[in-house]
């Protein structure tokens, strides 16, 4: 009798000691579920949804408890979304901005927090935060040397989103001297490519007659900044041929005007990449 009284007293100890890590494991799942119906939320644009079932996400950790940084860095994510959504560029980038110090303090990916550097860029950008835009899309360059191929259209997006903010910033600091003399600010650029591994894979090259790069009319008279990725191949004389858009911004608004710009250039044959040439532009205008 005293052996059976002993194993039951044995098996309450199993089962006490067992309830906490069942606790916490069922509120990590109530988690995880209420992140994925948060995301499919964002995706049909209702983030009134999308939020509450963050808040449940958000009640799910604490009842799970530790630091959690990372699911913490993941949810403030997916607020950041909910405000994009409503064009609450402030409340976004609050969000965004603790989200990346969560993720790298939680161990993310390089891909993961690539990602949350990139949105915080985006964010940024259109709240006209040029300078957090231009540190924001530098970090996610960095991170998607080793998360992303050097194809990957992102990658190659994050390059153009950089260097738009960069030429940004650029603009506005010799606006401030020019409008003493009630002058605005037009830029055009070909530019290296920020990550290194894309400037090397697709050089600059030398330019027997460079380009006359061109800008629409409705990007002047809208003040429009932009970017567009270009790839082609040459002919025999060295001029830019079967030109593809391989990404832009904003729209398609400048893709034209760089199909025109490469046909008035002459590059040579000697640096080439695996598929042919790649040129990043970027356009600011100011006035």
């Amino acid at each position: 009798m005293r052996f059976v009284v002993t194993s039951a007293i044995a098996a309450g100890f199993m089962v006490a000691a067992h309830a906490p890590a069942l606790a916490q494991d069922s509120a990590m799942a109530r988690y995880e579920a209420a992140m994925v119906q948060a995301e499919e939320e964002l995706d049909r644009e209702r983030e009134r949804r999308a939020a509450g079932h963050l808040d449940t996400a958000e009640a799910a950790l604490s009842q799970a408890g530790g630091e959690r940084a990372l699911e913490r860095g993941r949810i403030a994510v997916l607020r950041a979304g909910v405000e994009r959504e409503r064009r609450d560029w402030d409340d976004a980038f609050a969000h965004i901005d603790r989200a990346v110090g969560l993720l790298q303090a939680g161990g993310a990916s390089a891909l993961e927090y690539g990602d949350a550097q990139y949105s915080r860029g985006f964010i940024a950008y259109q709240g006209e935060e040029f300078v957090a835009a231009e540190e924001a899309f530098r970090e996610a360059v960095m991170a998607y040397r080793t998360s992303r191929d050097l194809t990957d259209t992102r990658r190659l997006r994050t390059n153009g989103w950089y260097l738009m903010a960069a030429h940004r910033n650029e603009a506005y600091r010799n606006n401030e001297e020019r409008y003493v003399h009630g002058q605005g600010f037009v830029s055009s650029h070909v530019s290296a490519y920020p990550d290194p591994d894309l400037a090397r894979l697709y050089p600059l090259g030398e330019w027997r007659e460079p380009m006359t790069l061109q800008l629409p009319f409705s990007a002047f008279v809208g003040r429009a900044h932009g970017f567009v990725i270009a790839q082609y191949d040459l002919s025999d004389s060295g001029q830019p041929r079967n030109v593809e858009i391989l990404a832009s911004y904003p729209g398609d608004l400048f893709d034209h005007s760089v199909e025109e710009s490469l046909r008035t250039g002459r590059r040579d044959a000697g640096d080439a990449g695996p598929n042919g040439y790649v040129t990043l532009f970027s356009f600011i205008v100011e006035r």
